[in-house]
Parts: structure tokens; sequence; C-alpha cells
């Protein structure tokens, strides 16, 4: 019995030692050259010929790939920040950060627009100028049964004027809009009134915008059956 115990014994140790040894052979390291395939600066020709390509293919009908890039104003920490790390199948950025544009971005911008076609946009938003114009209420302390309806077309016409400035200022290919409005034939006349009003501002800005820059691209967003006009 002993002698059985005896030989387990013995052979778990040597089982553990040669463990140990194999534990400490996986844990050595070693420096190994890793060789990335970069078709850029492998082929410059063929990637030249595949950007030609990507571009004519831009100019035919094809369905569009459209899509929102939330941009950061420092630098890049990682590859998915970077906008010239876009998918080539993307047509359309729309940048959630449109102003204050850092070198960095505007560099990119021009390189993908150039190379592959890409065009960049930024959204005007209905909503957020609503929200926004009720916070200015709030800080210059008015409340909203007090403010007249002329402060809010004033207020509109100064923030899209500004948002349309960046345009030309970064050089941007066209804008997007959001606008969802509302069915009008439950208001009363006063209420309609005031509401077509506050439209008119939002819209009319942009009808005179598009007919000043054919040449820029235009998306509306959100419901188009609520438009009055």
């Amino acid at each position: 019995m002993n002698k059985k115990l005896n030989f387990k014994f013995i052979f778990i140790v040597l089982s553990l030692s040669i463990v140990f040894t194999s534990c400490s052979d996986w844990t050595e390291t070693s420096s190994v050259d890793l060789i990335e395939s970069n078709i850029e600066t492998d082929n410059p020709e063929l990637y030249a010929q595949y950007l030609s390509n990507l571009r004519e293919y831009r100019n035919k009908e094809h369905k569009t790939v459209y899509v929102w890039f939330d941009n950061v104003k420092d630098m890049p920490k990682s590859r998915g920040e970077q906008i010239s790390a876009i998918p080539d199948s993307v047509d359309i950025v729309n940048l959630v950060n449109p102003d204050d544009l850092s070198s960095w971005v505007i560099s990119d911008m021009e390189s993908v627009r150039k190379n592959k076609g890409v065009k960049f946009i930024f959204n005007i938003s209905y909503p957020a100028i609503e929200k926004e114009y009720e916070q200015y209420l709030l800080q210059n302390e008015e409340s909203e049964g007090s403010s007249d309806i002329d402060g809010f077309l004033s207020y509109t016409t100064n923030y899209i004027d500004n948002k349309l400035a960046l345009v030309n200022k970064y050089g941007y290919d066209g804008i997007s809009i959001l606008f969802y409005g509302m069915i009008t034939t439950h208001l009363t006349e006063a209420a309609k009134e005031a509401y077509l009003a506050r439209e008119n501002a939002f819209m009319s800005k942009f009808t005179t915008w598009i007919n000043q820059n054919p040449d820029k691209l235009f998306i509306f967003e959100g419901y188009p059956q609520n438009l009055t006009d």
C-alpha cells in the first residue's frame, strides 16, 4: 500500500515539474517583424486606378450610402475616430460636430473628397433650434408666456445664418435639414398663424440658399407631408 502511494506521489511531482518547465518555455518572449499589406504603398499604380474607378462609380446612378460621423475635435485616439477610415462604400458623411474643426479633420475631409469622391455635409435641426430658444429664454429670465413670436423668428434667422456660414468656412458639399412639423387642422387660427410663421422662418431660409447654391447638396429629413409649402 505504501509503495503505491509513494509511486503516485513521485508521479505527481514529476508531472508538476514538467508543467512548470513547459510554462517557463512558453513565457519566453521574442520580437517578431510584422509586415502589414498596404495596397496604397505596395502597388501605388493599382491603387490609383482603384481610386479613379471609385470616383467614376460615384457619378453613376447607384444606391447612396449616407452616414453620420461623430467627429472628435482632439487628435483621434484610434483608427475608428479618423475620417480617412470611413469605408469606401460611403457616399455622404454628415458630421455631427460641424464647427470648430481641427486642422487634421479639415485635411482628412479634403483628402477623402479629392481621392474618393465622398461628400461632407452637416445637419440644421428645427427641434434643436426650439430647444436652444427655450434655454435662451430661461437664461434671460423670460417665461414662455411672455415671449412673442417675433423673438423666435429673429432667433431662428440668426441661428440658420450662422450655420450656413459654415458651408463656405470649411468647404462643405452641402447641408441636411431636420423638420417634423405638425398637422395644423386641429389648431385655432391664432395658433396656426403662429406655427406657420415659425415654419416659414425656418424653411424660407433654405429655399433662398438652394436657389443661390445649385451646386450644393441638399437633403431633407423629417416629415415632408407636414410642410405647407
